[in-house]
């Protein structure tokens, strides 16, 4: 069934629930209290993905990989 789900970071979407009512229940406050949405999650995931300069510099590309 779609339900109305608030996500953790504030944004509602319709989210298809499956399963007894008390297992729908209980997966709505996972939702509400755990997970934030698709768009927000997409822009943690661009912000945070990022290359970062490596400290060793041109020496990385000679660095023993393990």
């Amino acid at each position: 069934m779609l339900y109305d789900v608030t996500f953790r970071c504030g944004h509602t979407r319709m989210v298809n629930l499956i399963g007894q009512y008390e297992e729908r229940q209980r997966k709505m406050l996972r939702y509400n209290n755990f997970v934030i949405c698709p768009d927000c999650q997409a822009a943690h995931a661009a912000v945070h993905s990022k290359p970062s300069a490596s400290v060793w510099g041109e020496a990385d590309r000679m660095r023993p990989r393990y």
